[in-house]
């Protein structure tokens, strides 16, 4: 390994650890604390995201409307006000497109309605998770665990023993190797620790094998959202969403496969709950 190699692996590593234990802190910091965070990673998601569109600041402030609007009728069970606050967006957007022609353009506002949703209409998940009874905390340290365990195994699985691409035309770096690695790296380390936790500190009883599945389900939703953020940069001809975060990019390129996870977990644990 060159010393680049291994200069950027550190710096990713050290980057990772950091994030973690304010990860830790925030969870355990109370709701307000939470729901602060979550509204901050939106917007800098959104931030990454409209830039690397390239949105003029006018069509990025209406977006923001949009992403407020979204995640504040969705969190609240609004749905059929949602669909009446969607439609008029979509509509109000086309308007815009018509009257600044010259500064917005159709495939603006089909880029805009598509970034907006994207990032609000899933984030929505952690915040209906964290709701849930009175094990909406640890469901969505779940989330967490899955996507990011999946994230680390697939780098490491990748670096180590890859060698067939996965889909190149894509995502030349990753390879079918890491990706069994995210996969395994889920189910063993990300839910095994957690199925520890839970039932030694947190004395849960846990149905192990919803646990698992779910690890396995969560770990390739996981990837898929790597993948479309992957996707993203390749139309938009950008490397990384960001560069916050030394060694892994902006905070989008970190959040890719947290905001899939998140809505697997949800859909999976209404059906096959893991904690009895």
């Amino acid at each position: 390994m060159s010393d680049k190699k291994k200069s950027d692996l550190i710096t990713r590593v050290v980057t990772a650890l950091i994030g973690v234990a304010i990860f830790f802190i925030i969870i355990f910091s109370g709701d307000l604390v939470i729901g602060l965070a979550l509204a901050a990673i939106t917007v800098m998601m959104l931030y990454e995201l409209y830039k690397a569109f390239k949105f003029n600041i006018g069509l990025s402030l209406f977006g923001y409307f949009g992403a407020v609007g979204t995640v504040c009728l969705c969190s609240m069970g609004h749905m059929d006000q949602f669909f009446g606050f969607l439609t008029a967006y979509v509509i109000i957007l086309s308007v815009m497109a018509v009257l600044f022609n010259k500064k917005i353009s159709f495939n603006d506002v089909c880029h805009m309605i598509f970034a907006t949703l994207y990032i609000t209409s899933t984030i929505v998940f952690l915040l209906l998770l964290r709701k849930k009874d009175d094990s909406g905390l640890m469901c969505l340290v779940l989330v967490f665990a899955i996507a990011w365990v999946t994230d680390t195994s697939a780098y490491f699985g990748g670096r180590f023993f890859g060698k067939h691409k996965l889909i190149p035309a894509i995502s030349p770096k990753k390879t079918v190797e890491g990706a069994i690695g995210g996969v395994v790296g889920a189910v063993v380390i990300g839910c095994g620790i957690y199925a520890l936790v839970m039932k030694y500190v947190f004395a849960y009883n846990i149905n192990y094998i919803s646990l698992f599945a779910l690890g396995v389900i969560g770990a390739v939703a996981a990837q898929f959202g790597d993948l479309i953020a992957s996707l993203i940069k390749r139309s938009c001809n950008v490397k990384d969403f960001g560069s916050i975060m030394p060694g892994h990019g902006g905070i989008l390129d970190r959040f890719d496969s947290v905001l899939l996870v998140a809505v697997v977990v949800y859909f999976f644990l209404e059906k096959f709950p893991i904690f009895i």
